[in-house]
């Protein structure tokens, strides 16, 4: 994704600047370009990147034919994009050192020059070829420059940086669109009420907690009307590794590690929870977190959760 941005970026320069023999347009570390007399190099690097915070509505991107439309979610980023010259002279006399740096300040003078249409048409970064590059430039612009003065390793140095407006994405991941055909409404009051019947437990002990939950049923066929019993997807959370934590032990597995899911039993479902069996050397909170379960049985809206305090053994 940023390889290919920063590989399209220079090809488009290379393009842009094929009228200048001596120049070689490349994308490789600044500190690689070659000192050879009287020759000059301009390399392209993506140096910073850092989350586009701006207000975007387009946060999820289209593509496919209208009949068929998929989507995936992209990554707004602002990439700072950095253009390295580095132009030698012909030899050591003084006059070959001024004619290089003139040919350099004319290298960076163009190169921004030309590079300006790009400012005003983003989208001829977008890349020639078939397949999903990953990316989309909506803005890319002159930020600063800096030019040497001085002989450098017997190379004259100058940088334009620039600033790129990206949308990132892995490519060829999208997801499919289908239309809504129904919406199913459970109306129930948050956070839910949530009772721990003995909110501090040793090693090994179980504890009932009751969840006040109204809704028995979700919609499952919306042309038959056809509904099934709703259920919750439970985990717990805690600072200690998923092994050492204590666990859901009614219920069932879900497809997801960690998530147990149960059938909702209104007007209270009735979730067993056990400490963990090893012994706990110092005291320590855990949290049930309770969700409604998604229909294919990942964790959903958050209901609330619970405390469950587990005691160190007695020294």
């Amino acid at each position: 994704m940023l390889g290919a941005l920063e590989q399209r970026i220079a090809a488009v320069i290379a393009d842009r600047l094929a009228d200048r023999a001596h120049l070689s347009v490349d994308v490789a570390p600044a500190s690689l370009l070659p000192p050879e007399p009287d020759a000059a190099a301009l390399k392209v690097n993506v140096v910073e990147v850092a989350h586009d915070s701006a207000f975007q509505l387009d946060r999820f991107g289209s593509t496919g034919p209208p009949e068929a439309p998929r989507s995936r979610r992209v990554l707004p980023l602002l990439c700072a994009v950095r253009l390295s010259f580095r132009g030698c002279p012909a030899d050591d006399t003084a006059v070959a050192a001024v004619n290089a740096r003139r040919r350099l300040l004319e290298d960076v003078a163009l190169t921004a020059h030309r590079l300006d249409e790009i400012a005003a048409e983003p989208a001829l970064l977008a890349p020639l070829g078939p397949g999903d590059p990953g990316f989309r430039v909506s803005s890319f612009g002159l930020e600063t420059g800096e030019i040497g003065t001085e002989l450098d390793a017997e190379c004259l140095a100058a940088a334009l940086r620039y600033q790129a407006r990206v949308h990132l994405w892995p490519p060829d991941v999208t997801h499919e669109e289908r239309p809504i055909r129904a919406v199913d409404t459970i109306a129930e009051a948050l956070p839910a009420r949530i009772v721990v019947t003995t909110p501090a437990l040793p090693a090994g002990a179980t504890t009932e907690v009751r969840i006040a939950i109204g809704a028995a049923t979700r919609l499952a066929d919306p042309a038959s009307g056809a509904r099934t019993p709703l259920q919750l997807a439970l985990t717990v959370l805690s600072d200690v590794p998923p092994a050492l934590r204590g666990s859901v032990v009614s219920g069932a597995d879900g497809p997801q590690s960690g998530v147990r899911l149960q059938a909702v039993t209104p007007p209270e479902t009735v979730v067993t929870y056990q400490a963990p069996d090893g012994p706990i050397d110092a005291p320590r909170l855990e949290y049930l977190a309770v969700h409604l379960a998604t229909s294919d049985g990942a964790p959903g809206v958050f209901l609330g959760s619970a405390p469950l305090r587990l005691l160190a053994a007695a020294p």
